[in-house]
């Protein structure tokens, strides 16, 4: 293979690398206090590791919902996302245990939960404290009855 065609099939991986994040997922809103809150549902391995990645902004009441199986510990980290975001760990009742602020394009800091989670909830930072949302406070998730969660 020549040095040109190499490039070629490198760019074209990475291409299609970017279009494996940009594929549609499922959605669903919730009520946040006195909003209602638009997320993007990552509820299979590839929508939880793509997350918000590449993206430029985020709409203001727009986010992404992290939806596991069963409980488990929950880690996410920053790699390719390009803006500040805010993370609310939940239990699955929908109870927060955790909001943490999270820096864009980190490649070594990941971001906890502090207990088996159900659910993770990424906004833009400081949506949480815009909207009077606290560790503690119980949000109605209602997943569509058609989500697979894988």
């Amino acid at each position: 293979m020549s040095g040109g065609s190499r490039v070629s099939g490198i760019l074209m991986l990475l291409a299609l690398a970017g279009c494996v994040c940009s594929r549609p997922v499922p959605e669903t809103a919730i009520p946040v206090n006195d909003t209602l809150l638009d997320l993007e549902l990552a509820a299979d391995h590839t929508a939880r590791a793509c997350g918000l990645a590449y993206r430029e902004s985020l709409p203001a009441d727009r986010g992404m919902l992290f939806v596991m199986a069963e409980p488990t510990e929950f880690v996410l980290w920053m790699r390719d996302t390009k803006m500040p975001l805010s993370i609310a760990f939940l239990d699955e009742q929908g109870r927060i245990l955790n909001i943490q602020d999270a820096q864009p394009a980190q490649r070594r800091e990941r971001y906890s939960s502090p207990a088996d989670t159900r659910y993770a909830i990424e906004v833009n930072r400081g949506w949480f404290d815009r909207h009077q949302v606290e560790v503690g406070d119980t949000l109605e998730i209602d997943l569509p009855a058609s989500l697979r969660v894988r």
